[in-house]
């Protein structure tokens, strides 16, 4: 065989060797990426459902899911402090074991149906608003800052007990 055959076998075996792993390479950057999209995007999708998508939605108004999350937890921070005003008016004897039993069994069940109880009040502020908004009734800024003050705050229940002792001097 020639040298310059040779020389030609070797570079076509080379060419096609080269030439098939920079498909290879090629298709497996394709592939990485594409995954990488698909990831992106399912964790977009999660994230929007999981945050914006609506939860209740009435007419042309809804709310959305982190919404829906945060009445819930609102609603569960008061039921949690109801408990516990009850429980402080046990241990400080204001209350009956028995009366403070059925009512925080009453607590209990409040925060087993919270779902149906936020899902309905999610419905009727939704309907409220739109019927407030075909009428033209909006509140005053003073009306929803106090509204806002009075929510924000919680009421401090203490229990003062005063100890006197009537002094008597000695003669």
């Amino acid at each position: 065989m020639k040298v310059t055959a040779r020389i030609r076998s070797r570079a076509k075996a080379w060419y096609q060797a080269a030439d098939k792993s920079v498909l290879t390479n090629v298709a497996f950057l394709v592939a990485i990426s594409l995954s990488a999209v698909l990831l992106v995007s399912v964790t977009a999708f999660s994230w929007w459902s999981d945050n914006l998508a609506p939860s209740v939605t009435v007419g042309s108004r809804s709310i959305t899911v982190s919404e829906m999350r945060q009445r819930g937890n609102l609603s569960a921070f008061r039921l949690s402090v109801e408990e516990r005003r009850i429980r402080a008016r046990v241990a400080a004897g204001t209350l009956s074991s028995a009366t403070a039993d059925a009512q925080i069994q009453s607590l209990k069940d409040q925060v087993d149906n919270i779902n149906n109880a936020i899902t309905s009040d999610a419905i009727d502020a939704l309907l409220v608003a739109q019927l407030a908004d075909e009428r033209g009734v909006s509140a005053s800024d003073d009306a929803i800052n106090a509204a806002w003050l009075a929510e924000s705050t919680l009421p401090e229940l203490r229990l003062l007990r005063r100890i006197s002792i009537d002094f008597v001097p000695a003669d």
